[in-house]
Order: structure tokens, then sequence, then C-alpha cells
């Protein structure tokens, strides 16, 4: 089905086949593997727990070429980590000291600078921001895709690292998804790398027995 475009098939309005007992649609991980990636640039004060040690020391401190090189104080300097940061425009890492290395990428790339002076691109930091992709929950012909399954199967399990409870209520609010229950498990199953929802068709017995935050 992923290799014939599961959007297309969805539209084909081609039926699973028969079935007895709970039929589940797992999609685990799949939809943020369409996420969008680019390069950010973001002020202080809009990033200030990113951009705080660049800017405290000048932002030569915790660079690489200083940090690195012979007789610098060496990577533990480095403010690099693997720490998840949500912001405004997607997810991104706590890496300050890459920043002169995105911008050069940015650069390169020839990705603007909107709204950016030139004078300002030493005051900001840079970084490489994920984000979820809406249309990726749309049908070719604009469906929803959460409630092409759902009508096709007891529960929709969706496990993602980008797609959070604020995404799916704005889908099911522009698809107008009355239909559905949707809830949010992630505290409930303690998962800390990516979020975690239950979407079932709110007049199935299953419901019930469902648990979780609703949050549509």
């Amino acid at each position: 089905m992923v290799a014939t475009d599961y959007r297309e098939w969805l539209d084909q309005g081609r039926g699973l086949p028969e079935y007895g007992g709970v039929r589940l649609v797992l999609m685990s991980r799949f939809f943020n593997n369409l996420s969008d990636f680019g390069i950010r640039s973001y002020e202080q004060g809009a990033a200030a727990d990113l951009a705080g040690p660049l800017m405290a020391h000048g932002g030569l401190e915790c660079q690489p070429i200083h940090c690195l090189a012979p007789g610098g104080p060496g990577p533990e300097r480095l403010v690099v980590s693997n720490a998840r940061v949500w912001l405004g425009t997607g997810r991104t890492f706590k890496q300050a000291s890459l920043s002169s290395y995105f911008l050069g990428l940015r650069l390169a790339a020839g990705i603007r600078l909107d709204g950016l002076h030139p004078q300002k691109q030493d005051k900001c930091v840079h970084l490489s921001v994920r984000a979820f992709r809406p249309d990726c929950l749309l049908t070719r012909q604009g469906g929803s895709v959460l409630g092409a399954f759902a009508r096709q199967a007891d529960l929709v399990v969706i496990q993602d690292a980008d797609m959070r409870a604020t995404d799916l209520k704005a889908h099911c609010c522009a698809s107008h998804l009355g239909d559905l229950l949707v809830l949010e498990t992630t505290r409930k199953a303690g998962l800390r790398g990516h979020f975690s929802h239950l979407v079932a068709q709110r007049a199935d017995p299953l419901v019930e027995r469902l648990s979780g935050e609703r949050i549509w």
C-alpha cells in the first residue's frame, strides 16, 4: 500500500479484506518520515534556551574551531546535545555549537534569510528543524486519511515523532471529523521520544474500553 502511495490508494475506495474480531491499524513512526526539514534562524529572544550559551560567550568559546583546536578546552565545552527542543516552527536539538555550520549550509543551499538583516546573522542561532507536514493526513483528493482508516478498522494507533495533539486536533477540525474520537496516550504509556494517539469511531462499542486524554 505504501509503495503505491497510501493517499492515492485510499482515494480508490477499495476496502480491506473481510475479517473477524478486532481490526487494528498501526501507524508507528510512519508520518514523521514525511516531515519537512529545513534550517531556521532564531534571534536570541526567540530561542533563549538554545542560544544562551552561544550569546554569553560572544559565540566563540563554544564553537568547534575553538573547543577542538590544539590547546583548546576540549569537546566537553561544546554545546551539543541530542535533547529534543520544541520551537514554534518544529522540533530541533540543543546544538548551539553547530550554529555556524547550519548557517553555512543554509547559505550554500541558497535558502533566503527572509526578514533577517545580514548584520544580525551572527546574533542568531541557526538550527536544523523538523516539522510535521499536515498534508500527509490528506488523500490526493483532500479526504481525511484518519477518517478513511477509522471507517475500515476498529482502532487506529498512531505513534509519531512529530505529530502532536495540536496537529491532530487541527486536522480533525478542518476535515469535520465529528464522528471520530481521538485520545492522547503519550503520558499514560510513559513515552518520551514520540507521541501516541488512539483514533476510533465514537459509535464503536470499543471506545468504552479505551483510556487516555481526549483531545477530540
